[in-house]
């Protein structure tokens, strides 16, 4: 072997070396902290309109330190978000994966629109991962079907402690099957609401000027019946058709249930991420929902948790400032209690608080 064929290989052999050192530190390096690893659009093909589509989708902690996901938004009331376990699933509001942990997951869609539209949905949440700080998941359908429900969806907007809301919604055949024939249309949950009536149109009945597809089929009236404590309202309506005991049209019904207090949000993590780092402070704002103004003091708070208030304006709101000195060493939840004086009227107002560590 020549002089320069040896000096070529053990070029070749410094040159791979170093370039194998270079990419493992840059993985290494990369790796260090939390690491999120997901797909971000999932295209779920054609789904008639009013169908429920369950899609799963896992995400999963490819760094070497604690993943969080918090801040979870929705674009709208037609989605949801659930983890799943061995033998349920439950809401996720907040998650926390430990490196190498990989979480499944499963998202709700009532497909919605006329039929031939597409329809794209989006979950937006905050992460620790140093090069995501601000992820969406994305989800793609085509709107097919024979039924459309006119309107696809009911947004209540904000709704009294136990208050009642009539409304009605249009059913349309867009004869491109059968005709429809509906059996029965329920609330869903059951303490949702109850049907008053469904009436069947004739072929000639005008029906809604909002949309000009199909031929007026039903028309559905419902009351809704708001529970008797504060928070997020969701549900649905089913139309049932005879024959079938599964749904051909669900349309999604959202709200927010207030009390005399409205706190907004309704829960905090510390610390957050934002996009300028972590921060050990955030803030929410309490307000009277009748729009009346009233006193608000701290009644209890942990010894590891500082809270300031501050009025408003208006004179019927404050902006509380909760904030924490360090980040704890473990994972925990604490309350905050305020006591909101109004006249002679005194109610406790209760503010989760979850700390987290970040290891």
């Amino acid at each position: 072997m020549t002089i320069n064929k040896r000096l070529f290989l053990l070029l070749l052999g410094v040159a791979t070396l170093i370039g194998s050192l270079a990419f493992g530190s840059t993985y290494w390096y990369r790796t260090a902290g939390p690491v999120l690893l997901a797909r971000s659009l999932s295209q779920l093909g054609t789904y008639d309109a009013g169908q429920h589509v369950q899609i799963p989708f896992k995400v999963q902690n490819g760094g070497r330190k604690a993943l969080v996901l918090n801040e979870f938004r929705k674009s709208c009331g037609c989605l949801t978000l659930q983890r799943k376990s061995a033998d349920a699933t439950e809401a996720v509001e907040q998650l926390i994966l430990q490196p190498g942990e990989e979480v499944e997951l499963v998202s709700g869609l009532i497909i919605r629109g006329h039929v031939g539209e597409h329809l794209r949905e989006v979950i937006q949440f905050r992460t620790n991962d140093p090069s995501r700080r601000e992820v969406q998941f994305a989800f793609e359908a085509v709107v097919g079907g024979r039924i459309i429900a006119v309107p696809s969806e009911i947004n209540l907007g904000c709704l009294q402690l136990r208050e009642k809301r009539k409304l009605s919604f249009e059913l349309r055949d867009t004869q491109e099957r059968e005709p429809l024939t509906v059996s029965s249309v329920r609330c869903n949950p059951e303490r949702l609401g109850h049907v008053i009536r469904v009436r069947h149109l004739d072929r000639d009945d005008p029906g809604s000027d909002t949309i000009n597809i199909g031929v007026p089929a039903y028309s559905v009236d419902v009351e809704i019946v708001a529970p008797e404590a504060p928070g997020e309202l969701t549900g649905a309506l089913e139309v049932l058709e005879h024959g079938s005991d599964q749904p051909v049209v669900t349309i999604p019904i959202r709200g927010a249930v207030v009390g005399k207090y409205l706190v907004s949000p309704s829960s905090l993590v510390l610390p957050r991420i934002t996009a300028k780092g972590t921060a050990l402070d955030t803030k929410c704002f309490v307000k009277s929902t009748s729009g009346q103004p009233f006193d608000l003091a701290v009644i209890d708070a942990p010894a590891d948790v500082r809270v300031l208030i501050k009025k408003g304006p208006p004179a019927s709101s404050f902006v509380i400032t909760v904030g924490i000195a360090r980040a704890p060493r473990t994972t925990m939840s604490r309350n905050v209690r305020l006591a909101a004086k109004s006249g002679q009227e005194v109610e406790t107002v209760v503010l989760p608080v979850s700390l987290w560590s970040g290891e």
